[in-house]
């Protein structure tokens, strides 16, 4: 029972966040400030989807992003590959690492009767290993892309990407406002104080249901303001 109310809550946690709009502007105020840097966008990008997550499991989430992520690669000279494998690439690393993963680290430790901390280095080792062997991978086949177009693996889809996900972008881009700023600093603060207390205080189930029902509430609020 504990677990399943774990879930739900931690769900619903995730879903206000993003009902606020924070994931989304934060995402596109980076690819803005990075004009004329793309090359920069795959690890910062790849990073930020790996622990996504490493933290929570976010794998069906990340489709939202491609209407926002690969129109910007393609403006760069990239192929819509590109910002597919920064995505898809970069969460499925951190899944896999699962370092602190919620819905799967957790819950797999709850069961087996065991702390979620137990066996986090080797988590860890993984996850950092495999994201920077990701970046180096993604990145050696965009910059092969920019210097060759035909090199690209959906080459002869390329005129229908640019037409399709150019016009998808029109409005893609939401403002990063104060609002959403303290929401995505709150997001990220609520999983530090989840390892805080497991690791610190002793927390469980109860502790952590609490933690993430109580900021829901608290970003809820915020995005009121």
């Amino acid at each position: 029972m504990d677990v399943a109310v774990f879930v739900l809550v931690i769900g619903g946690f995730l879903m206000v966040v993003s009902r606020t709009g924070a994931i989304d502007a934060g995402i596109g105020a980076l690819l803005i400030r990075l004009g004329g840097r793309e090359h920069l966008m795959i690890p910062i990008l790849m990073t930020a989807f790996a622990l996504g997550g490493t933290s929570f499991g976010m794998a069906e989430e990340t489709l939202a992003f491609c209407a926002l992520i690969i129109p910007v690669f393609i403006r760069a000279g990239y192929d819509a590959l590109t910002g597919v494998a920064v995505i898809m690439f970069g969460a499925g690393i951190g899944t896999w690492g699962s370092t602190f993963n919620a819905f799967v680290t957790v819950v797999a430790s709850q069961a087996a009767g065991i702390a979620f901390t137990q066996g986090i280095v080797l988590r860890a080792l993984i996850f950092v290993v495999c994201l920077a062997s990701g970046i180096v991978h993604v990145m050696r086949y965009a910059h092969k892309v920019k210097a060759d177009p035909a090199a690209s693996l959906v080459s002869d889809m390329a005129e229908d990407n640019r037409t399709f996900f150019l016009k998808l972008s029109e409005a893609a881009l939401p403002t990063l406002t104060p609002v959403r700023s303290i929401i995505l600093a709150l997001f990220g603060l609520t999983f530090g104080v989840m390892i805080i207390g497991v690791v610190g205080f002793g927390w469980w189930m109860a502790e952590m249901t609490g933690l993430f029902l109580a900021m829901s509430v608290v970003v809820w609020s915020a995005n009121s303001w």
